[in-house]
């Protein structure tokens, strides 16, 4: 997500998933600290991996005959149900990748046979034909604009389909598993980063408002001033919301200040980076979508969100052209 010139940021706040392996085969007791880019797993531990399990007490407990029958009977039925719920999630591809009418992934180049199972997906297009994909590639093209279109052919994708791909990258996201490449056996800042932002705009979609994280990214310090400006007027004075409104869709913004600055005394401080601003910013976002437990609520934060976005962005304005004025 970021741009040539822009800084290296280390938000330190973010929470990334940790490799679930032991640190090494002589270092049992101690957790990996590195980065699970391949499922539960960073690139250092996948291919053999040893999962690390915290010190616990063993239970004594004896089972039943009955009893094991029972734990066997569900493990089958779950063993079935599993294998609707992959090809739901993953496409009829999952378990026969031979089929597919592609033999390498399109971002990486690799053999579709080499992509992790957890990051697996496939689709039939409108000609009955397979396509399988790194679920990846497609958090990749959402992080730089629309989705709309197989990459392999251009043909357009079916509705349904687009909603299976962000259905599936919600869920990697609300599990904290990484939606981009890595490079080498960690991300980098900008990638946690760009990871961050999306989260933020896959969030505002899961509502109905299909935006675009070039939206944000493209956005300059007048245009971070001005956006963070539109929703202070919105929020205070605009939409006329009473105090017991306000506390709904973000509870605690008393204590914990949605807005820590007045917009005019932001002009009359020394000049801040884009860096400031974007982080400013985007923690403002994730307030409006997520402080409320109340999925309505959140609804109405992320409304709010995209209404800031159409006072700066032409595209958005374009999309949403109601929400103008």
């Amino acid at each position: 997500m970021a741009t040539a010139g822009t800084p290296m940021v280390n938000h330190s706040d973010i929470f990334v998933r940790k490799c679930a392996n032991i640190k090494s085969r002589k270092i049992t007791d101690v957790q990996c600290c590195l980065l699970a880019t391949r499922g539960d797993f960073c690139s250092r531990h996948w291919k053999h991996p040893r999962r690390f399990v915290p010190a616990m007490t063993l239970s004594e407990k004896r089972y039943t005959r009955n009893e094991h029958r029972a734990a066997t009977s569900i493990q089958t039925a779950w063993r079935q149900k599993s294998v609707h719920l992959f090809i739901k999630q993953q496409g009829i591809g999952i378990y026969n990748r031979s089929v597919s009418n592609n033999d390498t992934e399109i971002y990486s180049l690799d053999s579709i046979l080499d992509i992790p199972k957890l990051y697996y997906f496939s689709f039939i297009d409108g000609r009955k034909k397979l396509w399988s994909f790194d679920i990846r590639t497609f958090g990749k093209i959402l992080s730089l604009g629309d989705l709309k279109q197989n990459p392999y052919n251009r043909d357009a994708l079916s509705e349904a389909t687009i909603t299976k791909i962000r259905k599936r990258l919600m869920w990697f996201r609300n599990r904290k598993y990484p939606v981009f490449y890595p490079v080498g056996s960690e991300m980098t800042p900008e990638q946690v980063w760009g990871q961050k932002i999306l989260d933020i705009f896959m969030k505002i979609e899961s509502f109905g408002y299909y935006v675009c994280c070039d939206w944000f990214t493209e956005m300059t310090i007048a245009d971070h001033k001005k956006f963070y400006s539109t929703l202070y007027e919105l929020w205070n004075y605009r939409l006329g919301l009473t105090a017991i409104d306000r506390d709904r869709i973000v509870p605690g913004h008393y204590t914990q200040k949605l807005f820590p600055f007045l917009p005019d005394v932001l002009e009359t401080r020394r000049k801040k980076s884009k860096v400031w601003w974007e982080e400013l910013n985007l923690k403002l976002m994730e307030a409006f979508v997520s402080r409320s437990p109340d999925k309505e609520q959140q609804k109405l934060g992320a409304m709010y969100c995209v209404m800031g976005l159409v006072a700066i962005s032409p595209a958005a304005a374009n999309v949403f052209p109601w929400f103008e004025g």
